[in-house]
């Protein structure tokens, strides 16, 4: 095929624009595109080969292609390789994120804080406490122990590992508190089932100024249980109700489990029956709720509603 009469300069600037104006919205676009641009030779001009792999991360839900356009590029700086570590921690397998950031570490390309929040999200999927450890000692290493992505990473990981008291530790030494840090504080406690110093967090959080978001919400009320706790649950209901949270369906699940628990069961069931999606946690909680009150007829009831529902693909 003959040169193109431009250059090859304009050529992929001209690729380049088409890959930047959204054009491509399928995988298979994308393959047509990469192959017209090796026909031309220029699979190998910087910046085409970064912005083919952007795509190819974002348009599929494999990451086979990427990893292959990932293999063929000529240079991979940090943002390449944080490019692929990111697609396989957002779509997996987790599995192959540590394994890439210990070739990109053999080949002595600087990781950043979009690295390291990406490879820890991965440790804690795979519960990988021991790398998740070593991730850390790298963090400080390399000066980003006191990143607030990287610390909230942090807390996530060694909570859902099972080490609140880690959590705690690195939650303790941040300077700048938001709410998806303190979220991830509560949420280190409540999956933990250190409930009262989840509500003292939960409180500390407030009388910062920070206001709670849905994933608060989701995470602050399985601590609320007896009546003792029904005042501040109430609260949480009627902010829920203001903000529009209430339409999130995890919302809507923590406060009929939260009602449920604390003794106010036909709240739960109104509630749960003004719902108008019902997914299979909102079932479970109910049924669990008539069957710890020792109502088996109710619960028998709304486990066959569940199979009906079931059966008619509503489920």
């Amino acid at each position: 095929m003959s040169r193109p009469p431009f250059g090859a300069k304009y050529l992929s600037l001209s690729y380049c624009q088409l890959l930047n104006q959204e054009l491509v919205s399928s995988l298979p676009s994308l393959k047509r595109i990469h192959a017209r641009i090796i026909t031309h030779g220029l699979s190998t001009h910087r910046p085409l080969p970064t912005k083919l792999l952007q795509l190819a991360v974002s348009l599929s839900s494999s990451m086979h292609y990427a990893h292959q356009l990932f293999d063929t590029m000529p240079e991979r700086d940090s943002f390449a390789w944080n490019t692929l570590i990111r697609g396989y921690a957002d779509m997996g397998p987790c599995h192959a994120v540590p394994l890439l950031y210990k070739q990109m570490h053999c080949s002595r390309i600087p990781p950043d804080h979009y690295t390291f929040p990406f490879v820890i999200r991965s440790c804690a999927v795979i519960s990988a406490l021991k790398i998740g450890k070593m991730t850390h000692c790298n963090i400080i290493k390399y000066g980003f122990s006191l990143d607030p992505f990287v610390q909230t990473s942090l807390i996530t990981m060694y909570s859902q590992n099972g080490e609140a008291v880690d959590s705690e530790l690195v939650f303790s030494e941040m300077s700048e508190k938001n709410v998806v840090s303190w979220t991830a504080m509560i949420s280190a406690y409540s999956q933990n089932c250190f409930y009262e110093k989840a509500l003292v967090i939960f409180h500390e959080m407030v009388n910062s100024g920070v206001l709670p978001n849905d994933i608060t919400l989701v995470s602050v009320l399985p601590c609320l249980h007896g009546t003792e706790h029904l005042n501040l649950g109430e609260g949480l209901h009627a902010l829920a109700v203001k903000s529009g949270m209430v339409a999130y369906q995890a919302t809507a699940n923590a406060l009929v489990a939260m009602y449920a628990k604390c003794g106010k069961l036909k709240v739960a069931k109104y509630l749960f029956d003004k719902m108008p999606v019902r997914d299979k946690v909102s079932w479970n909680t109910m049924i669990a709720m008539y069957e710890q009150n020792d109502d088996a007829s109710e619960a028998v009831t709304l486990f066959r509603r569940m199979l009906a529902m079931k059966h008619e693909k509503r489920l």
